[in-house]
């Protein structure tokens, strides 16, 4: 894996609790369904139902589809704002704690961190966080951005040019100013079993495609374009990794 260069100045939790974290998804409620549809779908293989829980939960929209997928789900995150939005508008278990902070007995059949992990400065010792509170038999899903997706070389490119069309082509997946680290496919499973998970199954067949809903015209529908083609050959930008514990 390598880390982001500068590495971003963060002190969590206070970076992760300004009052616009939430705003994105907000904004983009019925577009962050869809995306969440996707993440429970891809959780059903391995676990069909239990006790669910989705760390860095931000408007909890998540949590809200998996309690409408017969998941038993709760969410925590460390923005008040975002945990507010959520619970007044989708009635849904949302808490502003801590992962650590957890009680020991407080146990978990999924827990998921949908672009979360490449935010956590020492990997191993969340990892230990989040062992604690997995049952025996528990899934872990990580979801993050693929820095190694077909769709990274490609704006690589467009970017070495310093004038003209191509010159300010910007990879969502990026976010220098938050993520720590950068993965690919093969990193994120070695960052993964140095932290004592059992790797299941990586996969880069999805896209954050979310990332052009920013673009407009012709930007749109190369970008859209490209997304659909890549993840047919494993290299979409967005990575999904399923762990248990040893």
């Amino acid at each position: 894996m390598n880390i982001t260069s500068p590495s971003p100045n963060l002190i969590a939790p206070d970076f992760y609790e300004v009052e616009n974290v939430s705003d994105s998804h907000a904004k983009n409620i019925e577009l962050w369904r869809g995306f969440s549809q996707e993440i429970i779908e891809n959780i059903k293989p391995y676990k069909k139902s239990g006790r669910f829980l989705d760390i860095g939960c931000n408007i909890g929209i998540l949590v809200d589809i998996a309690n409408k997928n017969g998941y038993r789900a709760r969410g925590i995150d460390l923005n008040q704002s975002a945990i507010d939005f959520g619970v007044k508008n989708f009635d849904v278990d949302l808490q502003k704690v801590r992962l650590e902070e957890l009680p020991a007995d407080d146990l978990y059949d999924v827990v998921v961190m949908n672009h979360v992990i490449e935010h956590i400065v020492d990997l191993k010792d969340f990892s230990k966080s989040i062992q604690r509170i997995m049952k025996p038999d528990a899934i872990f899903l990580a979801v993050c951005p693929n820095a190694e997706s077909y769709i990274t070389k490609f704006l690589s490119l467009l970017n070495k040019r310093k004038k003209g069309i191509g010159s300010s082509w910007i990879w969502y997946g990026y976010l220098p100013e938050q993520h720590i680290w950068q993965f690919g496919p093969k990193t994120l499973a070695e960052a993964m079993s140095k932290s004592d998970f059992v790797v299941e199954n990586v996969s880069a067949r999805q896209n954050m495609h979310w990332g052009a809903t920013e673009l407009k015209g012709l930007k749109y529908k190369i970008m859209k374009l490209l997304w659909s083609l890549f993840k047919f050959f494993n290299k979409g930008d967005n990575l999904f990794i399923w762990c248990r514990k040893k």
